[in-house]
């Protein structure tokens, strides 16, 4: 299993989703796509690599007044990392803060919303 697959599971088992069981076809990859508490089929995309499907994370935050910044980092060896943080509001002015960095936006932004629900 990659990274992003594993990272994919993680925001599904925050998430409360179930993984779909490929019992027909092994050939067929069903990666994103799971099962909620009700049966219904949903698919997380590719949240790590995909903007799109990584933007739905941070709107499921907005939701519940969780606000969010992106950065982008340069580094000394003159590579670049997108740092995302999270401000999870815990009662007036104070609110818990989440410093999470990735290679991609996607993948920053994944690894920031499974460490808010992970907090949870």
């Amino acid at each position: 299993m990659t990274e992003n697959e594993e990272l994919c599971l993680k925001v599904a088992k925050l998430k409360g989703l179930f993984p779909v069981q490929n019992t027909l076809n092994d050939s067929v990859n069903l990666g994103t796509i799971f099962i909620n508490k009700d049966a219904s089929i949903v698919s997380l995309g590719n949240c790590p690599e995909s903007i799109a499907d990584a933007w739905k994370l941070f709107e499921e935050m907005e939701k519940v007044g969780v606000g969010f910044s992106v950065f982008n980092l340069q580094h000394s060896d003159n590579h670049w990392s997108y740092q995302v943080t999270i401000y999870d509001p815990v009662g007036g002015p104070e609110y818990s803060e989440y410093h999470v960095e990735g290679s991609s936006v996607p993948l920053a932004i994944c690894k920031a919303f499974i460490a808010w629900r992970e907090s949870q």
